[in-house]
């Protein structure tokens, strides 16, 4: 019976357990519908038959960034703490890097499944079951398709005993097959609007509305706010995918807004966008629009850098913003800002 929530290591929180006949299995399910794992509540349990195994082992593909490109991984220590094992145990770790632009090679998967010490029969079965990963990794356009714990049962049978699938958010458009299954069951009501409308939007304790294009940019910014003495309210991670081809840049900004601004704690925002593909006159005529349109009593801070930037001081010059390039300043700014109105 395992509680079912968008966290890992949940064997160790205590959110899967055994039952012996329908009665234990009703209390067990009370119990875990009682939890709360890792801050969200517990919503759904699925029910499955217990295998007895020979072994548990992982098997996943994933985007390896330092090398750029995709890799199979094999352990021989399948389960929990996958990431610390490959830290502390490298030697259970077996790794297959794929070309990104054709599929498995057949000849290179025999070498590799040759120096895994688990015996030929075994690896001759768990042939098929890394064909059929990278078959959907690649299908599917997959950021992370993994298998944990990859069983082999007392039969001699490799069984799929639980999986993560993560699909690139910016390819779902060519998947709506797949739209249906996303997971949008987050206890806080905004973190669901947001996923609505093509955002990332996580909740923190503060009162400073972090609005950034990128979830590692997004983080870089809720820290340099920490060290600057303030509190960030949330980031919102604007770079998710759209659900609607050519969708408007005021709408997207508009969204934005309407989501940080929806927090009664936000006292300050900081508007941070590092243009790429994404046009920072777009976006700063998206933002002078919903000014113009809407009263908003909190200070912005502004940052727009990349394409187009040096048009963004003309289009925002008659809005009440304060525009910084310096990623430093426009930090501390806020903070002294959110500060003095305090």
């Amino acid at each position: 019976m395992k509680a079912q929530i968008l966290e890992g290591g949940r064997g160790k929180a205590g959110l899967v357990r055994s039952a012996q006949d329908e009665a234990e299995a009703h209390q067990q399910a009370r119990d875990l519908f009682s939890q709360r794992g890792k801050g969200k509540n517990v919503k759904r349990v699925l029910v499955e038959k217990k295998i007895p195994l020979r072994g548990e082992y992982y098997l996943g593909m994933a985007i390896d960034e330092l090398n750029s490109l995709p890799v199979l991984v094999f352990g021989t220590l399948g389960g929990v703490d996958i990431e610390e094992i490959s830290q502390s145990r490298p030697e259970t770790i077996f790794k297959l890097f794929q070309n990104p632009w054709g599929r498995l090679s057949s000849n290179n998967l025999g070498k590799f499944l040759t120096t895994i010490p688990l015996g030929e029969d075994i690896c001759r079965k768990l042939r098929p079951c890394c064909e059929k990963l990278s078959q959907i990794f690649f299908d599917q356009e997959c950021i992370l398709a993994e298998i944990n714990p990859l069983g082999f049962s007392q039969e001699g049978e490799f069984i799929a005993l639980d999986a993560k699938v993560i699909v690139d958010d910016n390819a779902l458009f060519r998947h709506p097959n797949l739209q249906p299954l996303e997971e949008t069951s987050s206890d806080i009501p905004l973190e669901n609007e947001a996923l609505k409308k093509g955002f990332s939007y996580v909740k923190l304790d503060g009162d400073i509305g972090v609005v950034s294009h990128g979830a590692g940019l997004g983080m870089l910014v809720v820290d340099m706010i920490r060290q600057a003495g303030g509190r960030a309210a949330n980031f919102l991670d604007i770079k998710g995918h759209e659900r609607e081809k050519n969708r408007l840049q005021e709408i997207r900004v508009k969204n934005e807004m309407d989501i940080v601004l929806a927090d009664a704690s936000v006292k300050g925002i900081l508007f941070n966008v590092f243009g790429g593909l994404t046009r920072c006159d777009e976006v700063a005529l998206g933002l002078r629009k919903y000014l113009k349109e809407h009263k908003v009593e909190v200070p912005i801070v502004v940052r727009l850098f990349g394409t187009r930037s040096e048009e963004v001081p003309e289009i925002l010059r008659d809005v009440e913003v304060t525009l910084i390039n310096e990623l430093d300043r426009a930090v501390a700014e806020i903070v002294r800002l959110r500060k003095e109105r305090s």
